[in-house]
């Protein structure tokens, strides 16, 4: 094609056409153009319809990665919650041993495990995805500003795992020697999974535990109330309780910050996805 175009522009400058070689010349350099601008047209199409199916997929993979998260928090903020309650009762007891002889399952499981903190996993793969190759780009400002805060909020309640971890260091320190040995082996083989009510058992096959008060035990008034005044005498691990119930109200309130914003995230990242391109 080009060395017959090549040809005729030949032949009508030979022939001295030279107005009609301008004009077929120009012709020639418009289509040219025109043909260059198609396929940019079709070149920026492509690249857009790449763009767009890449953002599709990063905001389904966040809604995936953020209502893991929302369960994750739930699953903290129940057991959080469980083990105030828990605490609270070796506070009460704490003042009056005889409380014990109530609520004597209660009373060994909390001195065995109102330390253990539950903080829940986040998934941030795709965010650090996001900002390792540079497309975040993609995300729009509104649900970018947000997605920012969000981690940085999961970010602050991932630090205090290590200010957990020691006040549960202290807790079981001092904790050690309440329970008499028989009652402290009773407690981890009767009641060692012991689950929040409202939360699902994930593997049927464990004998998780969600009502303490369906467990019998096989410990007279005295063996209980023995401990409770253990427990009593035990200045040490009272001065812990407080402590240890404040960092447990605190993953609370973390994990309610945290479900409000993957809430906000979820409903955002629907509006987004109805958003003309």
């Amino acid at each position: 094609m080009i060395r017959f175009m090549r040809s005729v522009r030949r032949k009508r400058w030979l022939k001295g056409k030279s107005l009609s070689y301008i004009l077929y010349a120009t012709g020639e350099i418009f289509l040219i153009v025109i043909g260059i601008l198609i396929a940019v047209s079709i070149g920026n199409w492509n690249s857009n319809r790449i763009e767009d199916n890449l953002r599709e997929e990063y905001l389904d993979r966040l809604t995936e990665n953020v209502e893991t998260d929302s369960k994750a928090y739930e699953v903290s903020k129940a057991h959080a919650e469980m083990r105030i309650g828990l605490l609270q009762l070796l506070i009460e007891i704490a003042k009056n041993p005889q409380q014990a002889l109530a609520k004597p399952v209660e009373f060994m499981v909390a001195v065995r495990q109102s330390g253990y903190f539950v903080h829940p996993t986040v998934s941030k793969d795709t965010f650090e995805e996001l900002k390792s190759t540079g497309h975040l780009r993609l995300i729009d400002n509104d649900l970018k500003e947000l997605i920012f805060s969000y981690y940085t909020s999961s970010d602050r309640l991932g630090q205090k795992k290590d200010v957990s971890t020691a006040v549960a260091t202290s807790f079981f320190d001092a904790a050690s020697g309440v329970l008499s040995y028989d009652q402290d082996a009773w407690v981890h083989k009767a009641a060692g999974r012991v689950k929040p009510a409202n939360i699902p058992v994930t593997n049927p096959s464990t004998s998780a535990v969600t009502d303490l008060e369906l467990l019998s035990h096989p410990f007279d008034a005295q063996d209980l109330l023995s401990a409770a005044e253990r427990l009593s005498e035990n200045d040490r691990l009272q001065s812990y309780l407080s402590n240890v119930r404040h960092e447990q109200q605190e993953i609370v309130r973390a994990n309610d910050v945290l479900q409000s914003y993957s809430a906000r995230i979820l409903k955002l990242i629907s509006e987004v996805k109805k958003r003309p391109r």
